[in-house]
């Protein structure tokens, strides 16, 4: 399995609008950043998790021409909103998208792209997307794919657990039952809003606890905000832990 980190922001991405921070302004291309989204390559089949609003630009930086599924986390905008984007996907190979969402998430992306769900490919009879409710564990294109319950302030979101690597993102707490189905990681992917708590999303020590109870392998930080620098991070972690950026690839 491949995998692409399509961007590695927070909602506000980085540089953020109006800001001339050391970051923002930073000529380190590693402190750049989309809005949060991965892409998984395997059995010949391209996943994301989460359409971020820039994923035009992260097609055409990453050169992804095909993808076969989206699985959301939530329906946020910084999570979602390169979803019209898909239209192009599915004229360059013909073939409809599976969108995977609990029912929540899937409600309120039918309010805002209601029209992707109800408009026909090709002048034809097939609508461009099949939408697939999650009710628990599901098999896609040979590979499991475990919910994983996480609390975002008052919502309950979902991360996703395949193989030995789980995705995080989002998340203000992760449930004790969640931690213990993220055990024998071989990779976690988590949330790293900043070094401040804040009351929405994990801070730098709460990202700790939470590795330091996983205990996995290796894990990389992601939504990161402009508070966070690529260097300093580097330097002070532990060395199985390390901040990801955009482009970056990793072989499992």
């Amino acid at each position: 399995m491949k995998i692409t980190f399509l961007g590695t922001g927070g909602s506000l991405g980085v540089p953020m609008i109006g800001c001339s921070c050391t970051v923002c302004n930073s000529s380190d291309p590693r402190n750049r950043r989309y809005r949060p989204s991965i892409r998984l390559e395997y059995s010949d089949r391209s996943v994301l998790i989460d359409i971020a609003p820039e994923f035009r630009l992260q097609a055409l930086d990453n050169e992804v021409r095909r993808v076969d599924a989206v699985l959301m986390t939530h329906a946020h905008a910084d999570h979602c909103m390169g979803m019209d984007d898909l239209r192009i996907i599915t004229d360059l190979n013909r073939e409809q998208i599976l969108l995977y969402a609990t029912k929540e998430t899937m409600a309120r992306l039918d309010r805002i792209f209601g029209y992707l769900f109800e408009s026909k490919m090709w002048g034809g009879k097939k609508n461009r997307i099949t939408r697939i409710e999650i009710e628990g564990p599901f098999e896609l294109f040979g590979l499991e794919f475990q919910p994983l319950d996480l609390w975002h302030d008052r919502d309950k979101i979902i991360g996703y657990r395949f193989g030995g690597v789980a995705y995080v993102t989002d998340a203000s707490e992760v449930p004790d039952e969640t931690i213990s189905q993220m055990k024998n990681l071989d990779l976690l992917i988590i949330n790293a809003l900043r070094y401040k708590p804040h009351p929405k999303h994990l801070g730098y020590q709460d990202v700790l606890r939470v590795i330091d109870q996983v205990k996995p392998k290796r894990a990389l930080l992601t939504h990161m905000s402009h508070e966070m620098d690529y260097e300093k991070l580097c330097a002070e972690l532990p060395g199985r832990i390390a901040p990801a950026y955009d482009g970056l690839t990793i072989e499992l």
